[in-house]
């Protein structure tokens, strides 16, 4: 399972050990490092996590005063083929930003689940007649039934998948099966007293099935990330963050199924906590953009490190960390390098052999730079590698790092994102008022221009005293907003999820500070969205295309669904066809910046 921080917040020891009914099943796992919880009969105690507990990205390092982790099999099932059915809950995935977001997440399984190098960090795991084998895709279960309220229990969505596995909207369990739940937009996800919006990122568990002969069923659950998650920290929007977590949760799946399910053993977990193997990883160095993608590392209990898939040969080992993200002071470990004017994205590359591997980069977007400290990374001595931009970037895009060694050839992509500062805004701020330590009060954002702007707009409030400290964020008209981490300068960043804001409309954002020494709050903010073509790429085929253009055309004389809304402006018709024609020519998705 996958915890995290919001503020100052903490999950509580032992708030997700309540207790077990009959067809109800503990969680699975109950996170990482950070705070034991208390021992429940019946249960293998786990550890929580505390994700973002480490001052800066790192790969393992062996928690101090903790043993070193020493995974063992405890003899419980292993999952051979895992068919990952995507479940998507409500009517937020069927159009706009929602159908955007689930296009994307069938991607990700689509792509990772049967690949090579994805499989291949289990073979060490594999026990006589249990392999662990190539996954896929089993395909997607759009459910158009409303989530029956805004916070949602564990306990209610077994008895959901119960429900469903019966009516036949979900095929029958198997020994292969693994349902990965998404609730949507808005809707918080609870385990207890323990909160997605406060707590977690997502987890896995299994449950009794109604029917058929396997008898149950095992299950993925992953929030979505509009409260509380970070999201701009996890990249520019909430898709990698949900995807590096989905993956952490795969791997759980398959190395772990049942985990406290009590009529079942346990499968691969450490001997000295009890956590699973991508739980001591959780926060350290990424592999970037696997696939396109950002996965989270896992733990080798033959290499006694954290590992990641690669393309090419996996006996190059690099490690890619962030030092320094775009916006001063976060140093939380991405597949994305944010950048703006000003503020490169810098990675450290580092590995364990002793021979020269040579690196070069690839596929830089257009109007952004690299450089490389020196052409050749060893174990003596490692390499940075900053992604910068001008005044006038371009989209966002792929780019390549090739690390080569002798015949031997290994690539890691990641995404990068340049951010434009957006000057057709004016922002405004109420009075703050004074509650104890706590200060509350209100920031907006006018569009004075005459094009819109977003889906995704970031406020960046510089001039902060390094002792305030940004506590929550709340939306207010229709904006929802984030907060995310305050830098050691001072500064604060806001992100509005909300959907374009079109020319003359305003968004508005209640927020609250820290203020302990009753210091004055002067706010010189920047307006920042990000660039790129991404929408109009509606096959997700990696770019946009003649298919693309064909399918909007569709959609536009109603020959197919109108999920393509590419300008916002209430119907799929010709101008969102002449965008897509626009991208396939390289002239850009949109006449203004908008979420990739």
């Amino acid at each position: 399972m996958r915890l995290m921080t919001l503020g100052k917040v903490r999950l509580a020891a032992g708030a997700l050990l309540a207790g077990c009914l009959w067809g109800q099943v503990p969680l699975t796992d109950v996170g990482q490092d950070g705070i034991q919880p208390a021992l429940v009969s019946g249960w293998r105690a786990r550890q929580t996590t505390i994700r973002r507990a480490g001052p800066s990205p790192r790969d393992f390092q062996q928690p101090s005063g903790q043993p070193f982790p020493d995974f063992t099999y405890q003899n419980g099932a292993l999952i051979a083929n895992a068919n990952f059915w995507m479940v998507y809950w409500g009517s937020y995935w069927t159009s706009g930003q929602g159908l955007l977001e689930r296009k994307h997440f069938n991607s990700f399984v689509q792509s990772v689940a049967p690949s090579a190098g994805f499989t291949g960090l289990f073979a060490q795991y594999q026990q006589p007649s249990k392999p662990i084998l190539a996954g896929a895709w089993a395909g997607e279960k759009p459910i158009a039934d409303s989530v029956p309220a805004v916070t949602v229990d564990d306990s209610a969505i077994q008895n959901q998948i119960a429900d469903w596995i019966t009516a036949s909207v979900l095929p029958v369990p198997d020994a292969n099966t693994v349902y990965v739940i998404l609730p949507p937009a808005g809707v918080d996800v609870t385990i207890g007293s323990s909160s997605a919006c406060d707590s977690f990122l997502g987890y896995h568990s299994a449950a009794y099935s109604p029917t058929g002969s396997f008898g149950r069923y095992r299950y993925i659950v992953l929030p979505h990330q509009d409260c509380g998650a970070d999201l701009a920290v996890d990249g520019p929007v909430m898709f990698d963050g949900m995807t590096d977590t989905l993956g952490h949760e795969m791997s759980e799946t398959i190395t772990d199924p049942d985990g406290f399910f009590s009529t079942f053993t346990a499968g691969w977990t450490d001997e000295n906590t009890g956590m699973e193997l991508a739980d001591v990883c959780a926060d350290t160095s990424a592999t970037i953009g696997y696939l396109n993608f950002w996965m989270q590392k896992i733990w080798s209990q033959t290499g006694g490190t954290c590992i990641g898939p690669v393309s090419g040969s996996p006996s190059i080992h690099l490690t890619v960390s962030t030092n320094a993200n775009s916006f001063g002071g976060d140093t939380e470990v991405s597949g994305v390098a944010d950048v703006m004017p000003g503020y490169p994205a810098t990675f450290t590359l580092t590995t364990d052999s002793i021979l020269p591997v040579s690196l070069s980069v690839l596929g830089v977007p257009s109007g952004v730079t690299y450089s490389l400290s020196q052409p050749t990374v060893t174990a003596a001595a490692a390499a940075a590698l900053q992604i910068s931009t001008g005044t006038s970037p371009g989209a966002s895009g792929t780019a390549t790092l090739v690390a080569t060694q002798a015949s031997q050839r290994a690539q890691f992509q990641f995404l990068v994102v340049p951010w434009i500062q957006v000057s057709t805004v004016n922002v405004t701020q109420t009075a703050f008022t004074a509650t104890g330590r706590l200060y509350t009060g209100a920031i907006t954002i006018h569009n004075t221009g005459s094009q819109p702007i977003g889906p995704t707009i970031l406020l960046a409030c510089h001039g902060l005293d390094s002792r305030i400290l940004a506590e929550s964020v709340g939306g207010a008209n229709n904006a929802s907003s984030i907060q995310n981490e305050v830098a050691p300068s001072g500064d604060a960043t806001f992100q509005f999820a909300s959907g374009m804001l079109a020319p003359g409309q305003s968004v508005t954002a209640n927020v609250a500070f820290s203020n302990p020494y009753n210091l004055a709050i002067d706010f010189t903010p920047q307006v920042l969205v990000v660039q790129s073509a991404q929408p109009c790429d509606i096959s997700q085929t990696a770019a946009t295309n003649v298919a693309d253009v064909q399918l909007m055309v569709n959609e536009s004389l109603g020959a197919m669904a109108a999920t393509d809304d590419l300008n916002n402006d209430g119907a799929a018709n010709i101008a969102d066809v002449q965008l897509v024609i626009d991208s396939a020519l390289g002239l850009g998705c949109a006449s203004a910046p908008v979420m990739r």
